[in-house]
């Protein structure tokens, strides 16, 4: 059958995040945050479940769209299907003319710092990101994406 979208959902988020984790795995700002020497699990699994700690925020995030790409794929018995995660995307949705972010006084961070990540290329990578927010979306950031 042929790909189709959809809204992600809370089970989709392990393919999103191993999807993710591969299609960055050899991007420089993967490799600086997860290093090898650093790394408590084997391969990207440290990364995977950063990712999907990410992603799970994302969906409970009115000012976040996470779709997903699906295929059905034929079981091994050949006479069932399963419905596979083959690719994902998200946006940043605008809110209601007149409706402010709230919570972005202080730095972004994860709720948590995974074992196996660099935390100071982490703040490193973070703070890079706020400052280019800044100096090409003006001082609110997101919250003027859309345009006033």
């Amino acid at each position: 059958m042929a790909p189709r979208l959809r809204r992600a959902t809370i089970e989709d988020v392990n393919a999103m995040g191993r999807i993710n984790s591969e299609a960055f795995a050899s991007n420089g700002i993967s490799l600086a945050l997860f290093p090898d020497h650093l790394r408590t699990r084997p391969g990207s699994e440290d990364e995977i479940e950063w990712r999907m700690v990410g992603m799970k925020k994302a969906l409970g995030n009115p000012q976040r769209a996470l779709m997903v790409a699906v295929e059905d794929v034929p079981d091994e018995d050949g006479k069932t299907t399963s419905e596979v995660v083959i690719g994902f995307a998200g946006w940043v949705v605008p809110l209601p003319r007149g409706e402010e972010v709230t919570g972005t006084e202080t730095p972004r961070q994860p709720p948590e710092w995974p074992a196996g990540m660099d935390k100071d290329a982490a703040l490193r990578v973070q703070e890079t990101i706020d400052k280019f927010e800044k100096e090409y979306l003006g001082e609110r950031g997101t919250q003027d994406y859309w345009g006033k």
